[in-house]
Order: structure tokens, then C-alpha cells, then sequence
């Protein structure tokens, strides 16, 4: 792995051919890591956001904001599926990075989600 501005890439370590980028970021990237079964990849952003990747698809599998020294935090899968700390559920509007669309509105709610977002985090 090595670290672009606002993603990774993944190379090929005898020919340093790249085999795949992950790059959705807003900000630099200053960590990446494999999750223990080695078949995703998480990056940390200065934008405040982490994001789990699925290694085989180049694919977000779920995107993870936090504030207030982690204290507050959401969870996001592509399908809008999230989950939070309570207190900051109700008075937050989020769209999604990867369809525009506004995910945290009072018709969307039915898609805060918590057993899909363990269910990615598994």
C-alpha cells in the first residue's frame, strides 16, 4: 500500500505495477491498514473519515465519520444504511458521497440500520 493525496493505491510489490486505488477522500490520507482477514483495507483521512474497502472490488464497503474526539460518531454504507451516537441522529443531514442523495431526513430514517452496519463491520 502507499499513500496518495486523497486515497491509496495498492501495488504490485516485485513489478510496482498498481493493482488497485481506493480514493474517495476529501482530504490527505495519513493512515492505511488491512483489517485482520486481509480482504479489506482501511484508510484515515484529515477530512475526519474513515473508510473500510473491500480489497478483490476496489468497492467502500462503509464510510465512518466521527467528532468530538470520537465521542460522536456515523457509519454509512453505500446503501445509506448508518448508524450514531444517539444525541447527534436526529439533528443531522448528510448526503451521500457516493449518490448525492440526502441519506439523514425524516422519510430516510427507516434506514438507520444498525445490524447491516455489523454486518459489514463482521
Amino acid at each position: 500500500m502507499g499513500s496518495q493525496e486523497t486515497g491509496a493505491i495498492s501495488r504490485d510489490v516485485p513489478s510496482g505495477e498498481i493493482i488497485r486505488t481506493f480514493q474517495r477522500h476529501t482530504g490527505g490520507v495519513g493512515s492505511v491498514g488491512f483489517a485482520r482477514d486481509d480482504r479489506k483495507i482501511i484508510t484515515r483521512s484529515s477530512d475526519g473519515s474513515t473508510w473500510m474497502w473491500d480489497v478483490a472490488s476496489g468497492k467502500c464497503s462503509i464510510m465512518l465519520f466521527t467528532w468530538g474526539y470520537g465521542r460522536y460518531w456515523l457509519a454509512v454504507t453505500p446503501e445509506n444504511y448508518f448508524d450514531g451516537s444517539e444525541r447527534d441522529i436526529a439533528e443531522l443531514g448528510l448526503r451521500s458521497a457516493h449518490t448525492g442523495d440526502l441519506v439523514l431526513n425524516d422519510e430516510k430514517m427507516n434506514y438507520r440500520r444498525p445490524d447491516k452496519i455489523r454486518e459489514v463491520l463482521q
